[in-house]
């Protein structure tokens, strides 16, 4: 056995894999191998430009894939790798399955709602290599399940996937699971000023940015627009009113802080690689943040 086929053979048995390679679960949705390992190195090398594109609900993963690429960029490419030659990997002592569901919608194809364009620049999807790894996680740590209703190409579009969301707690236990540790401050709701964050929670803010830690802010969409200072390229724009007060109460978004004040801040959001700015105190918008160490 040479050197290769030993570093192989323990790869193998880290992530807990079988000994022969499967034919690719890339080749069940039309994508050959050397596509695949294209977009995934292109991920690599360029996590800023991660984009969700067409509204997905999982801006939550994607806030999650900036900062693990950064951090873990081999860890990485081995996870995502796992799951495309073998669908399955294991990861921080936890094994990850790529269910049935989750195969019968990557083959199917997620469908576009044109009741909900929102005029975005790139309207295609993301890439497969993107969705499966999305999904997988989504099916594991969204706080609506996967499982609790298969998906279907018939009823389920792609900006209706709520089942991708992402609250405090499932960000936390996402995090937790891949080896990060982590400082979370707040909860689901938007702080008001009633309950504002306080002088020691603005601190801990500013010193983790001093610190060039990374920090994901779950803010409200609708609150934040009017602070935007510049466009979006995916254009920024408010889904319809739900109908109850979602829109100025619950955070309905991840981002990545990238610097901040009391007046001005400046954030990564999927479709913005050089960052975003807002124009007042992003707080006021934010419902909670995790800081990443």
């Amino acid at each position: 056995m040479n050197f290769w086929q030993k570093l192989l053979t323990i790869w193998r048995y880290l992530f807990n894999l079988p000994t022969t390679s499967s034919t690719g679960i890339y080749q069940k949705f039309g994508m050959t191998q050397t596509e695949f390992e294209q977009h995934v190195n292109f991920m690599l090398t360029n996590p800023s430009l991660l984009c969700q594109t067409h509204y997905t609900d999982c801006c939550g993963f994607y806030a999650f894939f900036y900062c693990w690429i950064q951090r873990d960029p081999d860890l990485f490419k081995q996870f995502i790798y796992a799951l495309y030659h073998y669908e399955s990997a294991r990861y921080n002592g936890r094994d990850y399955i790529v269910r049935d569901e989750i195969k019968a919608a990557l083959e199917k194809g997620l469908r576009s709602d044109p009741k909900q364009d929102w005029g975005i620049l790139n309207k295609k999807l993301p890439h497969n290599a993107e969705m499966l790894i999305t999904l997988m996680l989504a099916d594991t740590f969204s706080f609506l399940p996967f499982y609790y209703e298969p998906y279907s190409n018939k009823k389920h579009f792609e900006n209706k996937a709520i089942w991708a969301g992402m609250n405090m707690a499932s960000q936390e236990r996402l995090l937790h699971s891949f080896g990060f540790e982590i400082t979370s401050v707040g909860n689901d709701f938007v702080e008001t000023t009633i309950f504002p964050f306080d002088d020691e929670e603005r601190g801990l803010l500013t010193e983790s940015l001093h610190q060039q830690k990374k920090i994901l802010m779950l803010v409200n969409s609708w609150m934040m627009i009017p602070g935007c200072a510049d466009p979006f390229p995916h254009n920024y724009t408010p889904r319809p009113d739900p109908g109850f007060p979602l829109n100025e109460l619950v955070g309905t978004h991840w981002i990545v802080l990238l610097s901040y004040s009391s007046n001005q801040s400046v954030f990564w959001d999927y479709g913005s690689p050089n960052g975003r700015n807002y124009v007042g105190d992003l707080l006021d918008c934010t419902a909670g943040f995790i800081v990443l160490s």
